[in-house]
C-alpha cells in the first residue's frame, strides 16, 4: 500500500504530459498521409485502445487462472478490475475504428473480421461484468467469472490474425517485431500514445485494487470492533 501510492502519484503525473505530448505530434506535427489524409491520424487513439483491450484481457485471463487455482478473493477482483477497464478500451477501439471506417470503406460496420472479432471480445468482456452484478455469492461469482474469461481467451489469437487468415477490409498490421511498415514521423507520436495508455491503464488498475484493499479492512476493522 506504501509502495502503490507512489507510484499512483508518479504515474499520474507522467500520464498527462505523455498524452498532451502525443496528441499535439500526432494531430499538429506528423505529416498527412499520401493514401488516408488527415483520417489516419485516428490511429493514435484507435492503436493503443485496441493493443490495450487485448492485453487486458490476457491479463483478466492470468488472473482467472490463478482465482481458479487459489480461491483467493483478491485474484477475483483482480479479474473484475481488469475486465471493468478492458471493456472501456474495446469500447473506445469499436467506436474509433468506426469513424475510421467511413471515409475508407463508405460504413461504420461492415462485419470485416476483424471488427467482429473485437465485437465478440467485447460480448465477453461484458459477460463478465453482468456475472459480476448478478450472482450474489463472491465464490460462486468469481469462479464464473474466471471460467468465462478463460474461456473466451480463445478469441484472442483469432482477434490477433484475423487479418492473415482471411480476407478482410482491415489493413494488416503495421508494426510487428520484424517489421515497420510506418513513417518514423508518424511511428514517434504513435508510441508516445502507446505509452501514455499503458501508463494510465497501469494507474487505473493499481487504483481499484488499493480501494479494493482498503474497503476490505474496513470491513475487518468493523467486525473485530
Amino acid at each position: 500500500m506504501w509502495w502503490s501510492n507512489y507510484l499512483i502519484m508518479f504515474l499520474r503525473m507522467l500520464s498527462w504530459p505523455l498524452l498532451i505530448c502525443g496528441l499535439l505530434m500526432g494531430l499538429y506535427l506528423s505529416p498527412s498521409d499520401g493514401v488516408q489524409g488527415e483520417t489516419y491520424r485516428i490511429i493514435y487513439v484507435h492503436v493503443p485502445c485496441a493493443w490495450m483491450c487485448l492485453f487486458l484481457y490476457g491479463v483478466g485471463t492470468m488472473a482467472s487462472a490463478l482465482y481458479f487455482i487459489t480461491r483467493h478473493p483478491f485474484y477475483g477482483e483482480f479479474i473484475h478490475i481488469a475486465l471493468k477497464f478492458g471493456s472501456i478500451f474495446t469500447f473506445i477501439t469499436l467506436v474509433t475504428g468506426s469513424f475510421w471506417g467511413v471515409p475508407m470503406w463508405g460504413t461504420y460496420w461492415a462485419w470485416d473480421a476483424r471488427m467482429t472479432s473485437v465485437l465478440v471480445l467485447f460480448l465477453f468482456y461484458v459477460a463478465g461484468l453482468v456475472l459480476y452484478v448478478v450472482i450474489p455469492v463472491p465464490s460462486k461469482r468469481f469462479l464464473m467469472i474466471s471460467i468465462s474469461t478463460m474461456i473466451g481467451f480463445v478469441n484472442i489469437p483469432i482477434v490477433k490474425y484475423s487479418v492473415n487468415w482471411w480476407y478482410t477490409l482491415h489493413q494488416p498490421s503495421t508494426i510487428s517485431l520484424k517489421n515497420v511498415h510506418i513513417d518514423t514521423s508518424m511511428l514517434v507520436p504513435l508510441l508516445v500514445m502507446f505509452l501514455f495508455v499503458n501508463i494510465y491503464a497501469l494507474k487505473l488498475i493499481l487504483t481499484d485494487l488499493r480501494q479494493y484493499v482498503i474497503s476490505k479492512r474496513i470491513l475487518k476493522h468493523k467486525s473485530i470492533s
